[in-house]
């Protein structure tokens, strides 16, 4: 069993995971394959050769608003 995400992204999942300047900040709702996207980011980092040490995902849940996400990479 791989561990690589199946998720075909969509075309703002793609802009995400392939983001290329300085740390970003995506606010995404239930449902919005968050976690997926992440983890395909941080795939394309390592093939882009980032060490592993180098990448940094947060993930934060809003309080105020609970249906929104808020996360940051660099």
């Amino acid at each position: 069993m791989g561990l690589t995400p199946t998720l075909k992204p969509t075309p703002e999942q793609k802009l995400i995971v392939k983001h290329q300047h300085a740390n970003a900040m995506v606010v995404a709702g239930p449902g919005c394959a968050i976690t997926s996207t992440m983890a395909l980011r941080a795939k394309h980092m390592l093939d882009q050769g980032y060490g592993p040490e180098s990448i940094v995902i947060l993930i934060r849940r809003c309080v105020l608003v609970p249906k929104l996400t808020f996360l940051s990479f660099s």
